[in-house]
């Protein structure tokens, strides 16, 4: 939905992220390719397991809230590289899990 540059960061974003019901998530993110209107892969189950260990969970970054995460490929498991946060197709559907 939106993007802003942090607060207390040259390198952060604060993005409003719409997953499809209820209030738009906070999240903060490092990636510079967040932009109005992209499709994005947002993560925001709690206690959600990443590859590599990481859990999803609330946290503040600099002062500021983040409520999940925008995810890249790589965090995902699903390459072994990758150039920034999973762009989704513009007509994904909000909300609905990626294995669908």
């Amino acid at each position: 939905m939106s993007a802003e540059p942090h607060p207390q960061s040259d390198k952060l974003q604060v993005c409003r992220v719409s997953t499809g019901s209820g209030a738009a998530l906070q999240i903060v993110c490092g990636c510079q390719q967040c932009a109005r209107g992209t499709q994005e892969c947002a993560r925001d189950w709690w206690g959600a397991q990443l590859p590599g260990e990481l859990t999803i969970k609330a946290a503040k970054l600099r002062g500021v809230e983040s409520q999940g995460m925008l995810a890249s490929a790589k965090e995902l498991g699903l390459a072994d590289a990758s150039a920034g946060i999973l762009e989704l197709p513009p007509d994904a559907p909000l909300g609905r899990p990626l294995r669908e």
